[in-house]
């Protein structure tokens, strides 16, 4: 079955907020077709701070929040597509800047790489709506999804490859 994009304009219309908070809540938002068929539209709500730019950034809670979220999403038989309408920054620097241990490191990782083959392996078409800041983590979820849908404003980078020892 075929579905509609809405329009662009309204898709990027919506500011980027920002947050140094390490955890976001998701909310799921649906639009019902003809035939009860449904399209999910997932968004992200990130405690900021009036008036002050912030980014959705990955924490290990929000890797573990967000792939259980999907996974409940992936059960529901009358889904036709999904889009995620906040742009994911990036990785929490902060938790990784304190990593210690490899298997910290380690573990941290696969929370990544099991969000990112989650939205892989989803059983309906993901398509990312992508505005702001898109680095590192963020551009590898988006990587994952089978569409992405780009504002004027996105900004594409994978800091991580200027780390110098």
């Amino acid at each position: 079955m075929l579905f509609r994009l809405p329009p662009l304009r309204t898709i990027c219309n919506k500011p980027v907020v920002f947050s140094r908070r390490r955890a976001f809540k998701t909310h799921t938002r649906y639009d019902v077709l003809n035939g009860g068929d449904r399209i999910a539209h997932i968004s992200f709500e990130t405690p900021h701070e009036a008036g002050k730019p912030a980014l959705h950034i990955l924490g290990p809670s929000s890797l573990r929040s967000l792939t259980d979220h999907l996974h409940t999403l992936a059960r529901d038989g009358s889904l036709r597509a999904l889009f995620m309408r906040d742009t994911i920054a990036g990785a929490d620097l902060k938790y990784m800047r304190n990593i210690e241990m490899p298997e910290q490191a380690r573990s941290f990782i696969r929370l990544i790489d099991e969000l990112c083959t989650t939205i892989q392996d989803f059983p309906v078409p993901v398509v990312a709506v992508l505005s702001g800041h898109c680095l590192g983590a963020g551009m590898e979820v988006a990587a994952a999804a089978d569409m992405r849908i780009c504002c004027r404003d996105t900004v594409f980078g994978m800091p991580e490859t200027k780390v110098v020892r």
